[in-house]
């Protein structure tokens, strides 16, 4: 049997727990006390609601918050039970403010508003061990100083194994989140209205935390950030993603971004499949650098491929071979690897010009199965072959070639990907 209680203006209902004690005045409702939602159990407050810096509130039911809501004392649950879960569901004419000075734990959480004019104002910090449900409505982080810590407040953080569900153009994030755990992530995330999600691969550390960020027609940002490598042709200067690692921490993971035709100018999806990259803002060097793609022309995502352990801000560049200078790396992406002929390898010209290269070469799957430094120095080429010297089968794979170069001010990595054929019988 599921009990339900009403918290309707100055009606109060059952409390479970001892000691529990709400106040309500001027249409809000105080827990100074020990409040506990049991299994089974309904708990809606259809005022404003405050948890006091005295009060705690175990919710191991199902909760329902219908006005703003502020927690400075302990909001949790049960950790050995999966039942406790939050619904904010707004129905106001303004929006409806989530706030308070200590972190709301929540096992798991639906935002749910009504009104499409406005969005829920995050002034707090959710922990989600569950899950997040998207269902209707902008959760909009308006980060504050806490009173209490003095440190900024407004945060969504997904802890390890907790999921992100139903994010789409009409619910997501506007504002940083973050992800702690080993586990593979999509991002929630977007701004001025635009859903445009980031997606990361598995961690090494199940402690690893990631932080990510999306912004729109920031032109500061772009007109501070215009330098790129040669090999760039245009960059996406209508958005781009801030991507965050905890500190003291080498993490490195895969990346996957998206183009939307509503976001991503026009020009730079003139041919997406073949010079549509991944680019990144090397910190050190002043410039955008290129990161490689594998596209999905049919998802619209495209993916780094190798693992990205440079942080900071990404976003979209338009990639084009430049005409060769006598000095220039020239792929050429043809390998027969039943020999006989001048393909036998995989040719790349004027790489030993270049020693601090590295080759990597992966499979449709994003499997790595050849690697090498130095290429070319000591008869090491790619013939078709694994590292482990098993051949390989036919067909197209994914080149990553990652070079050192040097120029009269300053020195910094180049990295070519494509696709190669390998012809095999």
């Amino acid at each position: 049997m599921i009990k339900k209680i009403r918290l309707l203006h100055m009606t109060v209902g059952a409390l479970f727990l001892s000691t529990s004690m709400i106040i309500a005045q001027n249409n809000v409702f105080y827990n100074k006390g020990i409040l506990q939602v049991k299994s089974k159990t309904i708990l809606s407050s259809y005022s404003d609601f405050a948890n006091h810096t005295q009060g705690r509130l175990i919710n191991d039911g199902l909760t329902y918050y219908f006005g703003d809501f502020s927690n400075d004392g302990d909001f949790t649950y049960t950790k050995t039970l999966t039942t406790g879960e939050v619904k904010f569901v707004s129905m106001k004419q303004q929006n409806t403010v989530i706030s308070g000075n200590k972190t709301v734990d929540l096992n798991k959480v639906t935002f749910d508003l009504n009104k499409e004019q406005y969005y829920f104002d995050l002034k707090a910090n959710l922990d989600i061990w569950g899950e997040a449900y998207f269902k209707k409505g902008i959760v909009k982080v308006d980060s504050v100083i806490n009173t209490t810590s003095k440190a900024v407040t407004g945060l969504v953080s997904f802890m390890p194994k907790a999921k992100s569900t139903n994010s789409s153009a009409i619910s997501f994030v506007d504002g940083t989140v973050e992800k702690v755990g080993g586990e593979p992530f999509v991002f929630p995330v977007g701004n001025q209205q635009y859903y445009r999600p980031a997606s990361i691969s598995t961690l090494k550390d199940d402690k690893d935390i990631v932080l990510c960020n999306y912004r729109r027609n920031d032109s500061t940002f772009f007109e501070a950030h215009q330098e790129h490598v040669r090999e760039i042709r245009q960059v996406n200067t209508k958005e781009y993603w801030k991507i965050e690692k905890s500190k003291n921490k080498q993490t490195s993971l895969i990346l996957t971004l998206s183009w939307d035709e509503e976001t991503t100018p026009p020009d730079l999806l003139q041919d997406p499949a073949n010079d549509l990259h991944i680019i990144y803002w090397n910190e050190t060097n002043k410039q955008w650098e290129d990161l490689g793609g594998i596209v999905d022309m049919e998802n619209k995502t495209i993916t780094t491929p190798a693992q990205v352990s440079n942080f900071g801000y990404f976003t979209l560049g338009r990639v084009q071979e430049v005409d060769p200078m006598d000095d220039e790396v020239v792929i050429y992406n043809y390998v027969n690897a039943n020999g006989g002929d001048n393909n036998d390898y995989f040719v790349i010209k004027n790489i030993n010009k270049y020693p601090q290269n590295s080759v990597q070469i992966y499979n449709r799957w994003g499997a790595k199965v050849y690697e090498t430094k130095n290429y070319d120095s000591q008869g090491n080429v790619f013939r078709g072959y694994q590292t482990k010297g098993g051949k390989l089968p036919a067909g197209t794979y994914y080149y990553l070639i990652t070079y050192k170069k040097e120029t009269k001010n300053n020195s910094y990595t180049v990295k070519k990907t494509g696709y190669l054929h390998i012809d095999a019988k």
